[in-house]
């Protein structure tokens, strides 16, 4: 043990030590709230989501920000990086202000390929922009979209209209009235139209089959009689040898042809009789027997009877007459269309089939088809080829179109704001629009600084600062008893109060839509009773440190104080010291564990959040815990009074001791008080 001389410098030391856990503690437990740096810089720790991936927090963001990447990874700007990212952030800032940003992110989300509905929407911007364009584009579009609410396949009825209107202009005048004629007077739309097609597609030789049977047509007097006659002529299975034995019959008896051909069916056996019949029908149901019986004999030595494409195409035209309610109409629409032989009068065709053989309601179809036809022009058939391309690269046709519909709107009411985007849109391809880890860590941060979105929080006990991805700190809450760490709270205040506001509303994303599940929010009910302990355990810390401030110097001072009060004194100082060290060291490895469990959290979570200790809060917490375990440790080596009273005693019975023993050798014995032995020792 010191003596109380030598005990002065060492319960010196243990006063500094004190004072400066007092004043480190009251650092680190409010340095946040003050205005004055460094201490301001004293935090619990930083959240990072600076590279956080948005489109598994906000699935609705993932199209917008495939063009954004698209738009980054484009080779062909010439500026450089950050005034690229300026351009493109005002003109994503500016177009937020108009009614124009739900469809177009509608169009984005609906999207099967972001690069071909970018390059599409550049093309058909300006022209929806164009007030004389887009009032004969808007009525096309709302035909177009009633084809495709009555389509059982929209994808084939856009591809279908594509093909209609990209052959519009190309087609022959007098093909294109000959098809809505026929069409228009069927019973079975898309039973006619597949005949057409059918009829369309035919070679020029196997067109040239068909030509009598037109022909017997033409000179037929009853054309339901003919019809019949003709399929049982297709039919039957007549060889070549009767054909020329029938035929020449007919020409030896051309004066009386019935009487040639019942001498025929005379001869004949019972399977070719109906093919005979039906040749006497013909005779008996046209204005000119000796046209027609040279139009069967042509149709017979060409084998017409016998060819399986002359077969499959009469089958055709027997389809178009048996539904047609105009017969006459039919053989004229089909001679008029044997005659083209143009490719976009087939494309056309092909895209009818489509369209008619998509829909629930043929009738219905042919209808809005006529007037998609008679509104058409060059100018808004060619400027829907683009829209085509967007509706054609959509997941949903019938929302594209409404998308559509709607940019088309706004743009009539507003296009100045869209221009600058439509600008970058226009004059840019798209790089890669794959999102990826290394995009999101390169991409995120330059997106969230521009949109004015907070990347980087700094948790304290009293309140919680936010700040650019570059660590500046743009603003903090107003101090409060425990500040809360709850993620989705946070992030959705910051993108509410930024200039992503107007997306997220477009998009209708609300807090709880946000997918924030995981270890992180499934704990964060614990963060506050956590936080409230670190405060408890700092405050106590705080209340002893200068407790046992006073104690000390109170023993530094006890010179004149009684034994007693002066061992009361130091074990009182003692205990206090205990208390200080457990209580910091409890706050440090409260705040340690905090913070090492949202660390591990945010990992596993996988939201490419990241969480890093306050290295300022943790090296004052920490210092505090050693200084106060030094002051604990050192005041053990402060002597107690009462310990050196009791010391004190036993050197006395020592000396008296001492002395019986020479007094004995002596031969005389002393008799001394108690205070004569005092004495003699000191």
């Amino acid at each position: 043990m010191l003596t109380n001389l030598n005990q002065l410098p060492l319960l010196a030391v243990a006063a500094l030590f004190v004072f400066t856990t007092f004043i480190l503690t009251i650092v680190a437990t409010a340095g946040s709230t003050s205005n004055y740096s460094p201490i301001n810089n004293v935090y619990l720790g930083e959240a990072d989501i600076s590279r956080i991936n948005v489109t598994k927090v906000i699935p609705e963001t993932a199209s917008l920000l495939s063009v954004v990447v698209g738009l980054f990874n484009s080779t062909s700007s010439n500026s450089s990086e950050s005034a690229n990212s300026a351009e493109i952030f005002d003109a994503l800032r500016s177009v937020s202000h108009t009614s124009a940003l739900k469809p177009m992110l509608e169009l984005f989300a609906e999207s099967n390929n972001v690069s071909e509905t970018v390059s599409a929407l550049g093309l058909v911007a300006p022209v929806l922009a164009s007030a004389s364009a887009s009032s004969g584009s808007s009525q096309l579009l709302t035909l177009v979209g009633q084809l495709i609410q009555d389509s059982k396949s929209p994808s084939e009825t856009v591809e279908g209209m594509g093909q209609v209107l990209q052959s519009s202009n190309s087609t022959d005048s007098t093909s294109q009235r000959a098809v809505f004629a026929l069409l228009s007077d069927s019973n079975n739309a898309t039973a006619s139209v597949d005949s057409l097609v059918v009829l369309q597609n035919q070679s020029s030789a196997e067109r040239a089959q068909l030509t009598p049977v037109l022909t017997l047509f033409q000179q037929s007097s009853n054309a339901t009689a003919t019809l019949g006659a003709l399929s049982t002529l297709m039919t039957a299975n007549v060889s070549n040898e009767m054909s020329a034995s029938l035929l020449n019959a007919l020409r030896a008896g051309s004066s009386n042809p019935q009487a040639a051909l019942n001498q025929v069916l005379n001869s004949v056996p019972d399977s070719v009789r109906p093919a005979v019949l039906a040749v006497g029908t013909l005779l008996n149901n046209t204005r000119d027997s000796t046209q027609t019986l040279t139009t069967l004999e042509g149709l017979l030595q060409a084998n017409v009877t016998t060819s399986p494409n002359a077969r499959r195409s009469f089958g055709a035209l027997t389809t178009l007459v048996s539904n047609s309610n105009n017969q006459t109409l039919v053989l004229t629409s089909v001679a008029t269309l044997a005659n083209s032989t143009s490719s976009a009068s087939t494309a056309q065709l092909l895209g009818l089939q489509d369209i008619l053989d998509s829909s629930t309601n043929s009738t219905k179809a042919l209808s809005v088809l006529q007037q998609l036809q008679s509104s058409n022009s060059t100018s808004s058939s060619q400027s829907l080829t683009p829209i085509f391309g967007l509706i054609g690269d959509s997941k949903n046709s019938t929302a594209t179109i409404e998308s559509i519909m709607g940019l088309t709107q706004a743009f009539q009411a507003n296009s100045t704001a869209f221009q600058p985007l439509l600008k970058i849109l226009s004059q840019t391809e798209l790089g890669s629009t794959e999102i990826t880890q290394d995009t999101l860590n390169n991409v995120m941060p330059i997106v969230l600084d521009n949109l004015g979105v907070d990347s980087r929080y700094r948790l304290a006990i009293f309140t919680l600062c936010s700040g650019l991805s570059n660590g500046n700190i743009q603003q903090c809450s107003s101090p409060h008893a425990v500040q809360s760490f709850v993620l989705r709270d946070i992030l959705y205040d910051q993108l509410e109060n930024s200039d992503f506001q107007p997306y997220m509303q477009a998009l209708d994303v609300q807090k709880n839509d946000m997918y924030l599940e995981g270890k992180l929010q499934n704990k964060q009910d614990s963060y506050v009773p956590a936080l409230r302990a670190v405060l408890a355990f700092n405050l106590l810390t705080i209340i002893l440190a200068f407790l046992l401030l006073v104690l000390i110097v109170c023993i530094m001072l006890s010179s004149s104080m009684t034994d007693k009060l002066r061992f009361w004194l130091v074990l009182s100082a003692r205990v206090l010291a205990f208390l200080v060290t457990l209580f910091v060291l409890l706050s440090a490895a409260i705040v340690a564990a905090f913070v090492s469990i949202i660390k591990r959290d945010t990992k596993a979570d996988d939201y490419n959040v990241t969480f890093a200790t306050g290295s300022a809060y943790a090296g004052l917490i920490w210092t505090s815990f050693v200084l106060a375990l030094i002051t604990f440790v050192a005041l053990f080596f402060v002597r107690s009074n009462r310990r050196a009273g009791a010391l004190t005693s036993e050197e006395v019975g020592s000396a008296d001791a001492t002395v019986s023993s020479s007094e004995k050798r002596n031969g005389t014995v002393a008799h001394h008080s108690d205070e004569d032995a005092v004495a003699q020792v000191a």
